[in-house]
């Protein structure tokens, strides 16, 4: 990840992580951490590499919430305790909460939010007198 090389040999890391127990949750945890050290674009990356590995089945008896689960690497969690300020679905998942608490905030498809809404046009010159 480090060095950016996203082949074949990646993959068989993480299919060898998956098949001695590593969960999704677990891996998303694990490359978010590495990212800081790394570089974000190599991380994301990675996620991609990692979301096709740890691809759930699917079938018709999922949920709305299961099938956008199965195209996102971060865990969904539970519906968004600050869902007043959203219109749609959001979710919020732990990601740590050791040290330096880091949630994912997960948005299905058309949700906004409503916290950078300005009532008024201010142009950059009028805020600079």
């Amino acid at each position: 990840m480090s060095q950016g090389i996203t082949d074949s040999s990646l993959k068989y890391h993480l299919e060898n992580a998956k098949a001695h127990g590593v969960t999704k949750k677990e891996i998303a945890a694990i490359v978010t951490h590495l990212s800081f050290y790394t570089s974000w674009v190599n991380a994301w990356a990675v996620f991609r590499m990692a979301k096709e590995v740890w691809t759930e089945e699917s079938g018709d008896n999922l949920s709305d919430k299961d099938r956008f689960q199965n195209e996102i690497i971060f865990p969904i969690g539970e519906p968004n305790p600050y869902g007043e300020f959203f219109v749609g679905q959001s979710y919020l998942a732990p990601v740590s909460t050791e040290q330096i608490a880091l949630f994912n905030v997960a948005f299905e498809p058309g949700c906004r939010n409503n916290w950078h809404i300005h009532q008024r046009m201010v142009s950059a010159k009028s805020q600079t007198m």
